[in-house]
Protein backbone atom coordinates (compact mmCIF):
# COMPACT_ATOMS: atom_id res chain seq x y z
CA UNK A 1 0.00 0.00 0.00
CA UNK A 2 3.07 2.61 0.77
CA UNK A 3 4.12 1.80 -3.08
CA UNK A 4 0.51 2.62 -4.37
CA UNK A 5 -0.06 5.63 -2.48
CA UNK A 6 3.04 7.17 -3.37
CA UNK A 7 2.53 6.65 -7.02
CA UNK A 8 -1.12 8.18 -6.54
CA UNK A 9 0.60 11.41 -4.92
CA UNK A 10 2.98 11.41 -8.03
CA UNK A 11 0.64 11.51 -10.00
CA UNK A 12 -1.57 13.87 -8.40
CA UNK A 13 1.12 16.12 -8.15
CA UNK A 14 2.58 16.13 -11.66
CA UNK A 15 -1.24 16.58 -12.76
CA UNK A 16 -1.92 19.74 -10.56
CA UNK A 17 1.99 21.19 -9.37
CA UNK A 18 2.23 23.14 -12.42
CA UNK A 19 -1.08 24.44 -12.06
CA UNK A 20 0.38 25.37 -8.84
CA UNK A 21 3.39 27.06 -9.85
CA UNK A 22 2.20 29.29 -12.65
CA UNK A 23 -0.63 30.47 -11.43
CA UNK A 24 -1.16 31.82 -8.44
CA UNK A 25 -4.53 30.69 -8.02
CA UNK A 26 -6.87 27.77 -8.84
CA UNK A 27 -9.82 26.13 -7.14
CA UNK A 28 -9.59 22.57 -7.79
CA UNK A 29 -12.73 19.88 -6.67
CA UNK A 30 -11.06 16.70 -5.62
CA UNK A 31 -14.15 14.42 -5.46
CA UNK A 32 -15.18 10.43 -4.95
CA UNK A 33 -17.79 8.95 -6.72
CA UNK A 34 -18.52 5.33 -7.37
CA UNK A 35 -21.26 2.66 -7.80
CA UNK A 36 -20.40 -1.01 -7.08
CA UNK A 37 -23.81 -2.34 -7.94
CA UNK A 38 -22.78 -6.36 -7.69
CA UNK A 39 -19.98 -6.71 -5.21
CA UNK A 40 -17.57 -9.53 -6.71
CA UNK A 41 -13.75 -10.29 -6.83
CA UNK A 42 -13.24 -7.91 -9.78
CA UNK A 43 -13.62 -5.24 -7.32
CA UNK A 44 -10.69 -6.94 -5.47
CA UNK A 45 -8.04 -4.34 -5.32
CA UNK A 46 -9.09 -2.72 -8.22
CA UNK A 47 -11.66 -0.55 -5.90
CA UNK A 48 -11.38 -2.15 -2.67
CA UNK A 49 -8.72 -3.78 -0.36
CA UNK A 50 -9.51 -6.37 1.93
CA UNK A 51 -8.36 -7.41 5.48
CA UNK A 52 -8.11 -10.00 7.67
CA UNK A 53 -10.85 -12.36 7.44
CA UNK A 54 -13.15 -10.39 5.07
CA UNK A 55 -13.29 -11.66 1.21
CA UNK A 56 -15.09 -11.31 -2.00
CA UNK A 57 -17.80 -14.66 -3.17
CA UNK A 58 -20.65 -15.63 -4.54
CA UNK A 59 -22.22 -14.00 -1.59
CA UNK A 60 -20.84 -10.35 -2.13
CA UNK A 61 -18.30 -8.59 -0.45
CA UNK A 62 -18.52 -11.25 2.67
CA UNK A 63 -16.87 -9.41 6.06
CA UNK A 64 -17.30 -12.15 8.45
CA UNK A 65 -18.39 -16.04 7.37
CA UNK A 66 -20.46 -18.31 10.01
CA UNK A 67 -17.09 -19.24 11.79
CA UNK A 68 -16.25 -17.47 15.44
CA UNK A 69 -13.88 -15.35 16.44
CA UNK A 70 -13.53 -13.58 13.06
CA UNK A 71 -12.82 -10.19 12.13
CA UNK A 72 -13.02 -8.67 8.27
CA UNK A 73 -12.75 -4.80 7.02
CA UNK A 74 -12.65 -3.31 3.87
CA UNK A 75 -11.98 -0.26 2.30
CA UNK A 76 -12.60 1.55 -0.52
CA UNK A 77 -8.45 1.55 -2.46
CA UNK A 78 -8.78 5.88 -2.14
CA UNK A 79 -8.34 7.75 1.14
CA UNK A 80 -11.23 10.44 1.34
CA UNK A 81 -10.68 14.35 1.68
CA UNK A 82 -12.72 15.04 4.34
CA UNK A 83 -11.84 18.70 4.69
CA UNK A 84 -9.20 21.13 3.11
CA UNK A 85 -6.34 22.29 5.65
CA UNK A 86 -4.67 24.72 3.78
CA UNK A 87 -7.23 27.97 4.05
CA UNK A 88 -8.64 29.64 7.80
CA UNK A 89 -12.28 28.48 6.18
CA UNK A 90 -11.21 24.78 6.29
CA UNK A 91 -13.77 23.72 4.29
CA UNK A 92 -15.44 20.76 4.92
CA UNK A 93 -16.96 17.85 2.12
CA UNK A 94 -20.59 16.64 2.28
CA UNK A 95 -20.60 12.64 1.33
CA UNK A 96 -23.73 10.42 0.81
CA UNK A 97 -23.56 6.68 1.09
CA UNK A 98 -26.33 3.45 -0.25
CA UNK A 99 -25.11 -0.07 0.44
CA UNK A 100 -27.52 -3.11 0.41
CA UNK A 101 -25.97 -6.07 2.88
CA UNK A 102 -27.26 -9.05 4.92
CA UNK A 103 -26.49 -10.39 8.49
CA UNK A 104 -27.00 -13.82 8.09
CA UNK A 105 -26.95 -16.36 11.35
CA UNK A 106 -28.18 -19.66 9.04
CA UNK A 107 -31.16 -19.61 11.10
CA UNK A 108 -29.10 -20.11 14.56
CA UNK A 109 -30.81 -17.74 17.30
CA UNK A 110 -27.84 -16.95 18.70
CA UNK A 111 -25.67 -14.79 16.18
CA UNK A 112 -22.81 -11.79 16.76
CA UNK A 113 -21.74 -9.06 16.74
CA UNK A 114 -22.30 -6.72 13.44
CA UNK A 115 -20.27 -4.84 11.06
CA UNK A 116 -19.65 -1.15 10.54
CA UNK A 117 -19.41 1.94 8.17
CA UNK A 118 -16.70 4.27 9.51
CA UNK A 119 -13.98 7.01 8.54
CA UNK A 120 -10.61 6.59 10.31
CA UNK A 121 -7.18 7.58 9.43
CA UNK A 122 -5.49 5.37 6.75
CA UNK A 123 -3.53 2.41 9.00
CA UNK A 124 -5.93 2.55 11.99
CA UNK A 125 -6.33 -1.11 13.69
CA UNK A 126 -8.90 -3.20 13.81
CA UNK A 127 -10.02 -5.22 17.24
CA UNK A 128 -12.06 -8.14 17.41
CA UNK A 129 -14.93 -9.28 19.57
CA UNK A 130 -17.33 -6.48 20.65
CA UNK A 131 -15.16 -3.89 19.69
CA UNK A 132 -16.95 -4.01 15.98
CA UNK A 133 -13.50 -4.02 14.01
CA UNK A 134 -12.81 -0.73 14.86
CA UNK A 135 -9.66 0.70 16.57
CA UNK A 136 -9.76 0.08 19.85
CA UNK A 137 -7.21 -1.04 22.44
CA UNK A 138 -8.07 -4.83 22.54
CA UNK A 139 -6.90 -5.10 26.29
CA UNK A 140 -9.97 -1.81 27.49
CA UNK A 141 -12.28 -1.54 24.62
CA UNK A 142 -13.12 1.54 26.41
CA UNK A 143 -10.46 3.27 24.64
CA UNK A 144 -9.63 4.19 21.15
CA UNK A 145 -6.04 3.67 19.55
CA UNK A 146 -6.99 5.86 16.68
CA UNK A 147 -9.93 8.28 16.33
CA UNK A 148 -13.15 7.32 14.48
CA UNK A 149 -16.45 7.95 13.37
CA UNK A 150 -18.91 5.13 12.46
CA UNK A 151 -22.04 3.85 11.98
CA UNK A 152 -22.47 0.77 14.28
CA UNK A 153 -25.14 -2.15 12.84
CA UNK A 154 -24.95 -4.03 16.16
CA UNK A 155 -26.59 -7.39 16.37
CA UNK A 156 -25.70 -8.23 20.26
CA UNK A 157 -26.25 -7.05 23.20
CA UNK A 158 -23.09 -6.33 25.69
CA UNK A 159 -23.17 -5.98 29.30
CA UNK A 160 -20.77 -4.29 29.94
CA UNK A 161 -22.63 -0.69 30.32
CA UNK A 162 -21.99 1.03 26.94
CA UNK A 163 -25.06 0.17 25.15
CA UNK A 164 -27.72 2.94 25.45
CA UNK A 165 -30.93 2.38 27.52
CA UNK A 166 -33.63 3.10 24.45
CA UNK A 167 -32.50 -0.30 22.61
CA UNK A 168 -32.98 -2.58 25.75
CA UNK A 169 -31.00 -6.30 24.53
CA UNK A 170 -32.29 -5.38 20.74
CA UNK A 171 -29.95 -5.79 17.39
CA UNK A 172 -29.52 -1.72 16.96
CA UNK A 173 -28.35 0.96 15.07
CA UNK A 174 -25.53 3.48 16.38
CA UNK A 175 -23.61 6.60 15.28
CA UNK A 176 -20.38 5.97 17.32
CA UNK A 177 -17.47 8.71 18.08
CA UNK A 178 -14.35 7.49 19.29
CA UNK A 179 -16.16 5.01 21.50
CA UNK A 180 -18.74 1.67 21.33
CA UNK A 181 -21.01 3.62 23.86
CA UNK A 182 -23.28 5.20 20.68
CA UNK A 183 -23.99 9.27 20.45
CA UNK A 184 -27.58 8.10 19.32
CA UNK A 185 -29.32 4.71 18.86
CA UNK A 186 -32.18 2.94 17.45
CA UNK A 187 -33.97 -0.66 17.66
CA UNK A 188 -33.05 -2.14 13.94
CA UNK A 189 -35.57 -4.69 13.37
CA UNK A 190 -33.21 -7.26 11.33
CA UNK A 191 -34.41 -10.56 10.45
CA UNK A 192 -30.98 -11.89 10.78
CA UNK A 193 -32.39 -15.69 11.38
CA UNK A 194 -33.47 -15.64 8.13
CA UNK A 195 -30.82 -13.35 6.27
CA UNK A 196 -33.41 -10.86 4.90
CA UNK A 197 -31.47 -8.41 3.05
CA UNK A 198 -31.47 -4.69 3.95
CA UNK A 199 -30.17 -1.19 2.91
CA UNK A 200 -28.81 2.18 4.51
CA UNK A 201 -28.58 5.54 3.76
CA UNK A 202 -26.21 7.54 5.42
CA UNK A 203 -25.45 11.19 4.27
CA UNK A 204 -23.05 13.97 5.76
CA UNK A 205 -24.23 17.96 5.26
CA UNK A 206 -21.53 19.91 5.79
CA UNK A 207 -23.44 23.15 6.30
CA UNK A 208 -25.34 21.88 9.19
CA UNK A 209 -23.15 18.92 10.18
CA UNK A 210 -25.73 16.90 10.25
CA UNK A 211 -24.82 13.31 9.76
CA UNK A 212 -28.03 11.06 8.90
CA UNK A 213 -28.72 7.50 8.77
CA UNK A 214 -31.80 5.95 7.43
CA UNK A 215 -31.65 2.00 7.65
CA UNK A 216 -34.16 -0.50 6.74
CA UNK A 217 -35.68 -3.38 8.61
CA UNK A 218 -38.57 -5.83 9.11
CA UNK A 219 -41.38 -6.84 11.19
CA UNK A 220 -43.22 -9.97 10.24
CA UNK A 221 -41.86 -9.72 7.07
CA UNK A 222 -43.21 -6.23 6.56
CA UNK A 223 -40.61 -3.75 5.67
CA UNK A 224 -39.78 -0.93 7.73
CA UNK A 225 -37.86 2.04 7.74
CA UNK A 226 -35.97 4.32 10.63
CA UNK A 227 -34.05 7.21 11.04
CA UNK A 228 -31.03 8.71 13.27
CA UNK A 229 -29.13 11.71 13.19
CA UNK A 230 -26.30 13.50 14.88
CA UNK A 231 -24.82 16.94 14.79
CA UNK A 232 -20.95 16.55 14.38
CA UNK A 233 -18.43 18.34 13.20
CA UNK A 234 -16.13 15.97 12.08
CA UNK A 235 -13.18 18.16 11.81
CA UNK A 236 -12.93 18.14 15.28
CA UNK A 237 -12.74 14.34 15.33
CA UNK A 238 -10.95 13.01 12.10
CA UNK A 239 -7.86 14.29 10.59
CA UNK A 240 -7.97 15.83 6.60
CA UNK A 241 -7.35 12.59 4.85
CA UNK A 242 -9.44 9.40 6.40
CA UNK A 243 -10.33 5.78 4.69
CA UNK A 244 -13.63 4.79 5.00
CA UNK A 245 -15.37 1.23 4.55
CA UNK A 246 -16.66 -1.49 6.28
CA UNK A 247 -15.46 -3.46 9.13
CA UNK A 248 -17.48 -6.55 11.03
CA UNK A 249 -16.54 -9.37 13.68
CA UNK A 250 -17.95 -12.74 14.73
CA UNK A 251 -18.45 -13.62 18.00
CA UNK A 252 -16.61 -16.66 20.15
CA UNK A 253 -19.81 -18.37 20.42
CA UNK A 254 -22.22 -16.94 18.64
CA UNK A 255 -21.27 -15.58 15.19
CA UNK A 256 -23.37 -14.86 11.86
CA UNK A 257 -22.29 -13.93 8.15
CA UNK A 258 -22.26 -10.16 7.37
CA UNK A 259 -21.90 -9.68 3.56
CA UNK A 260 -21.99 -6.39 1.58
CA UNK A 261 -24.20 -6.82 -2.07
CA UNK A 262 -23.21 -3.67 -3.37
CA UNK A 263 -22.21 0.02 -2.45
CA UNK A 264 -22.16 3.43 -3.92
CA UNK A 265 -20.59 6.52 -2.67
CA UNK A 266 -20.45 10.28 -3.26
CA UNK A 267 -18.14 13.44 -2.38
CA UNK A 268 -16.87 16.58 -3.65
CA UNK A 269 -14.69 18.84 -1.85
CA UNK A 270 -13.92 21.92 -3.05
CA UNK A 271 -10.31 23.40 -2.11
CA UNK A 272 -7.93 26.72 -3.52
CA UNK A 273 -4.32 26.33 -3.77
CA UNK A 274 -2.41 29.01 -3.73
CA UNK A 275 -3.30 33.21 -2.98
CA UNK A 276 -5.07 35.59 -4.93
CA UNK A 277 -2.83 37.24 -6.83
CA UNK A 278 -3.43 37.65 -10.68
CA UNK A 279 -7.39 36.95 -11.35
CA UNK A 280 -8.29 34.09 -13.73
CA UNK A 281 -10.69 35.11 -16.26
CA UNK A 282 -14.24 33.40 -16.45
CA UNK A 283 -13.25 32.02 -19.49
CA UNK A 284 -10.18 30.13 -18.29
CA UNK A 285 -11.81 28.97 -15.23
CA UNK A 286 -11.87 25.22 -16.18
CA UNK A 287 -8.19 24.93 -16.31
CA UNK A 288 -7.74 21.50 -17.91
CA UNK A 289 -9.47 22.00 -20.37
CA UNK A 290 -8.10 25.77 -21.25
CA UNK A 291 -4.64 24.71 -20.79
CA UNK A 292 -4.72 21.76 -23.05
CA UNK A 293 -6.54 23.76 -26.07
CA UNK A 294 -3.06 25.94 -25.42
CA UNK A 295 -1.35 22.96 -26.19
CA UNK A 296 -3.31 21.93 -29.02
CA UNK A 297 -2.79 25.28 -30.93
CA UNK A 298 0.64 25.28 -30.13
CA UNK A 299 0.49 28.25 -27.46
CA UNK A 300 1.19 26.64 -24.51
CA UNK A 301 3.60 29.31 -22.70
CA UNK A 302 0.02 31.50 -22.94
CA UNK A 303 -0.80 29.30 -19.62
CA UNK A 304 2.32 30.89 -18.12
CA UNK A 305 2.06 33.43 -14.95
CA UNK A 306 2.88 37.02 -16.65
CA UNK A 307 4.80 37.68 -13.33
CA UNK A 308 7.29 35.40 -14.06
CA UNK A 309 8.26 36.59 -17.33
CA UNK A 310 11.40 35.08 -18.55
CA UNK A 311 12.84 33.72 -15.56
CA UNK A 312 12.11 29.99 -16.24
CA UNK A 313 13.58 27.14 -18.14
CA UNK A 314 11.26 27.01 -21.30
CA UNK A 315 12.37 23.32 -22.25
CA UNK A 316 11.50 22.21 -18.25
CA UNK A 317 8.38 24.16 -18.20
CA UNK A 318 7.11 22.82 -21.32
CA UNK A 319 7.94 18.97 -20.15
CA UNK A 320 6.34 19.53 -17.13
CA UNK A 321 3.16 21.20 -18.25
CA UNK A 322 2.64 18.11 -21.00
CA UNK A 323 3.64 15.16 -18.14
CA UNK A 324 1.03 17.08 -16.47
CA UNK A 325 -1.86 17.42 -19.45
CA UNK A 326 -0.92 13.61 -19.61
CA UNK A 327 -1.01 12.47 -15.97
CA UNK A 328 -4.21 14.21 -15.88
CA UNK A 329 -6.02 12.68 -18.95
CA UNK A 330 -9.84 11.61 -17.97
CA UNK A 331 -9.37 7.98 -19.53
CA UNK A 332 -6.92 6.62 -16.44
CA UNK A 333 -6.00 3.60 -19.04
CA UNK A 334 -4.23 6.50 -21.24
CA UNK A 335 -2.16 8.03 -18.16
CA UNK A 336 1.47 6.91 -18.00
CA UNK A 337 2.73 5.04 -15.51
CA UNK A 338 5.53 6.48 -13.04
CA UNK A 339 8.45 5.62 -14.68
CA UNK A 340 7.26 6.90 -17.80
CA UNK A 341 6.59 10.17 -16.14
CA UNK A 342 10.09 10.17 -14.67
CA UNK A 343 11.78 9.56 -17.52
CA UNK A 344 10.48 12.07 -19.99
CA UNK A 345 10.36 14.66 -17.17
CA UNK A 346 14.07 13.79 -16.57
CA UNK A 347 14.63 13.99 -20.40
CA UNK A 348 15.41 10.60 -20.69
CA UNK A 349 12.12 9.58 -23.14
CA UNK A 350 10.38 11.69 -25.27
CA UNK A 351 7.34 13.90 -24.60
CA UNK A 352 3.78 11.92 -25.70
CA UNK A 353 1.60 13.36 -28.15
CA UNK A 354 -1.89 14.17 -26.97
CA UNK A 355 -4.80 15.14 -28.83
CA UNK A 356 -5.23 18.67 -29.32
CA UNK A 357 -8.63 18.89 -27.39
CA UNK A 358 -9.11 17.15 -23.74
CA UNK A 359 -10.70 14.49 -24.38
CA UNK A 360 -14.10 13.74 -23.43
CA UNK A 361 -14.80 11.10 -21.10
CA UNK A 362 -18.81 10.00 -20.48
CA UNK A 363 -20.67 10.51 -17.82
CA UNK A 364 -22.84 8.29 -15.93
CA UNK A 365 -24.94 10.17 -13.66
CA UNK A 366 -24.72 8.52 -10.34
CA UNK A 367 -28.17 7.53 -9.11
CA UNK A 368 -27.55 7.86 -5.09
CA UNK A 369 -30.72 6.67 -3.73
CA UNK A 370 -31.79 9.65 -0.87
CA UNK A 371 -34.59 7.92 -0.24
CA UNK A 372 -35.09 4.61 1.86
CA UNK A 373 -37.97 4.00 -0.68
CA UNK A 374 -35.71 4.01 -3.58
CA UNK A 375 -33.57 1.60 -4.98
CA UNK A 376 -30.81 0.98 -8.03
CA UNK A 377 -31.62 -0.63 -11.07
CA UNK A 378 -28.42 -0.06 -12.26
CA UNK A 379 -26.63 -3.88 -13.12
CA UNK A 380 -23.58 -2.26 -14.22
CA UNK A 381 -19.98 -1.32 -12.41
CA UNK A 382 -19.11 2.22 -13.22
CA UNK A 383 -16.63 5.66 -11.99
CA UNK A 384 -17.56 8.84 -13.30
CA UNK A 385 -15.28 11.72 -13.52
CA UNK A 386 -15.17 15.32 -14.89
CA UNK A 387 -12.12 16.70 -16.72
CA UNK A 388 -13.16 20.50 -16.68
CA UNK A 389 -11.68 21.25 -13.12
CA UNK A 390 -8.22 20.24 -11.61
CA UNK A 391 -9.08 17.33 -9.74
CA UNK A 392 -6.76 14.97 -7.88
CA UNK A 393 -7.82 12.68 -5.04
CA UNK A 394 -4.34 12.94 -3.50
CA UNK A 395 -3.50 16.92 -3.30
CA UNK A 396 -1.08 18.46 -1.67
CA UNK A 397 -1.94 21.47 0.47
CA UNK A 398 0.82 23.64 -0.31
CA UNK A 399 2.97 23.79 -3.63
CA UNK A 400 6.07 23.83 -1.21
CA UNK A 401 5.96 20.08 -0.80
CA UNK A 402 5.37 18.87 -4.25
CA UNK A 403 8.33 16.59 -5.36
CA UNK A 404 7.83 18.10 -9.26
CA UNK A 405 8.49 21.61 -8.01
CA UNK A 406 12.41 20.50 -8.55
CA UNK A 407 11.82 20.09 -11.59
CA UNK A 408 10.50 23.38 -12.98
CA UNK A 409 13.18 25.53 -10.92
CA UNK A 410 16.75 24.43 -11.13
CA UNK A 411 19.52 25.11 -8.06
Amino acid sequence: MAIFNFQILLYSSLSISFFCILFPQTTSLTFIRFNLTNLDLQDQNANITTFGNATFSTQGLQLTDLVPSQVGKATYIDLLHLWDNSTSTRNLTDFSTHFVFVCDSGTITCFADGFTFFLAPYGSGSAGGAAMGLPLKPDNLRERSDPFVAVEFDTFWNPDGWEQKNVGQHPHVGIDVNSLSSNVSAIWYADIINGSQNEAWISYNSSSKNLTVVFSGSTNTTRVTDTINLIIDLRDYLPEWVTFGFSAVSGPFCYEKNALKSWEFSTSLEITVGNRIVPVPESQMRLVEWVWNLYGMGRLFEAVDAKLGSDFDEQETERLMIVGLWCAHPDHNFRPKIGQAIHVLNFEASMPTLPPKVPVLSFFPLPLNTTPNSTSTSQNHYASCTYNEVSSKFSSSSTASSPSISLLYKE
